[in-house]
């Protein structure tokens, strides 16, 4: 199959296997105010642009909640005589742990892995032969929209036509995988570049994840941007999204729009002394923040009600 033959594939699969998921507001009250001097809006996905069951994406055994009867059926559907459940999950996450570690010795704290590799190496060890009859990327879409569906934010799709739409660039740093970009090609309609972003910096692309400052990093010199206090960075988690953006100079915004990914990190060192520049409860919220129209502001401080 051609290159993009397959990719389309990928796409129609997403769109066949995706459908609403409603957000769960939080107990938590937004804080707007007009942000000066902003001239690129800087988004998250998982948790932010996209809703998540799982509430962010993750490939560690701490994010493999329900993972045991997907590789249960991998298991049956796909694997050699003697493969099981365990040996296959065992397979994956002694991979991922392997390549983290390999990462680490090269002095990147925080690594991510392209999740290709990761499942062509099960694939190797633990399918039934001809191994090269399974494609690595259709098996790990397939694990991953078994364990996290999404769909977009409400606000989502109209908050970015119309920041696209007016003077401001749009970027995206995100914690994610080859799958993301097409995720969202599946559900907005376009890949990121046609819908307005015109820098994504990817953790699988890089190697490095949040919260390392470096992925940031990495945006602010694809963008060539020298000032990142001109940079709004919108984020769900307070210790890899806020903390991390804040450190480095972004102006930042909290994303508390579903309890489901919501992350305050209350009892983590990095997070707990950073405060967000404003609290969301909507994207839609962003027009106060990027207007110089009074504000509609609550007069709580972005703390549970």
């Amino acid at each position: 199959m051609s290159h993009r033959g397959r990719r389309q594939r990928l796409i129609t699969t997403i769109q066949q296997s995706s459908s609403a998921i409603t957000p769960l507001p939080p107990d938590y009250s937004p804080r707007t105010e007009y942000l000066p001097g902003i001239q690129w809006v800087v988004f998250d996905v998982y948790g932010t642009l996209l809703t998540s069951v799982a509430g962010e994406i993750g490939v560690d055994s701490s994010a493999s909640r329900g993972a045991d009867s997907v590789f249960a059926t991998f298991a049956q559907r796909y694997g050699r005589p003697g493969s099981t459940a365990d040996s296959i999950a065992q397979e994956f996450f002694n991979t991922i742990a392997r390549h983290h570690a390999r990462l680490r010795s090269r002095d990147i704290p925080q690594p991510e892995v392209d999740i290709r590799e990761i499942w062509a190496t099960v694939i190797a060890r633990q399918f039934r032969p001809p191994t090269d009859a399974y494609d690595p990327e259709m098996i790990a879409l397939e694990y991953e929209l078994a364990l996290n569906p999404v769909w977009p934010m409400p606000g989502a799709a109209e908050v970015i036509r119309e920041l696209g739409a007016g003077s401001y660039n749009l970027g995206i740093v995100s914690n994610a995988q080859f799958y993301t970009p097409l995720i969202m090609e599946a559900l907005f309609g376009a890949p990121p570049d046609l819908l307005g972003f015109r820098v994504c910096v990817w953790s699988f692309e890089t190697g490095i994840a949040k919260p390392s400052t470096a992925i940031f990093r990495r945006f602010l010199d694809a963008a060539e941007i020298s000032s990142p206090e001109t940079v709004l960075y919108v984020g769900n988690d307070m210790r890899n999204d806020i903390a991390a953006a804040h450190e480095i100079g972004m102006v930042t915004a909290l994303f508390a729009g579903d309890s489901r990914s919501l992350r305050l990190r209350e009892n983590d060192p990095i997070a707990e002394n950073v405060t967000p520049d404003i609290v969301l409860s909507d994207l839609r919220e962003l027009h106060n923040a990027l207007s110089d129209r009074t504000p509609v502001t609550d007069t709580a401080k972005g703390t549970k009600r």
